[in-house]
């Protein structure tokens, strides 16, 4: 047996820490999901060069469309397609494959899905104002 203490900076393995006190991923799924098989997590990722682009558009559009990543991380994305305010549809041509959202009348958010089982990744593709 090993006299090293475990270093308290590192981190636990989170198998081992649910073990630990008792509970199983299992578990664990059916207190967060409702259901044994666990749930679909999203991520919303918004790269670098978005983000920059964010400082340029009024705050009033960066604070909408950070209200639409916290409820497709709360609330799921399918959940939120169904809330008619963001138009959320999706687009043809060259952007098919992709689908956008209104943030108001004139500013648009470009996005497109990726992901395997019970992971999906929402990445942000661009913020623009909408041309008519």
């Amino acid at each position: 047996m090993s006299s090293e203490k475990p270093d308290p900076q590192s981190p636990v393995p989170i198998d081992f820490t649910l073990k630990s006190i008792g509970i199983s991923f299992a578990d664990l799924s059916q207190d967060l999901c409702g259901s044994p098989e666990g749930c679909t997590m999203i991520l919303v990722v918004v790269p670098n060069r978005v983000q920059k682009d964010l400082f340029k558009v009024p705050r009033h559009i960066r604070l909408r469309l950070s209200g639409w990543i916290r409820s497709v991380e709360l609330r799921g994305l399918e959940e939120v397609r169904r809330i008619q305010g963001y138009h959320d549809e999706p687009l043809k041509g060259l952007r098919a494959g992709q689908r956008s959202i209104r943030l108001n009348r004139s500013y648009r958010a470009i996005y497109e899905t990726r992901g395997q089982g019970d992971i999906k990744i929402v990445e942000i593709k661009e913020v623009t104002k909408h041309g008519y």
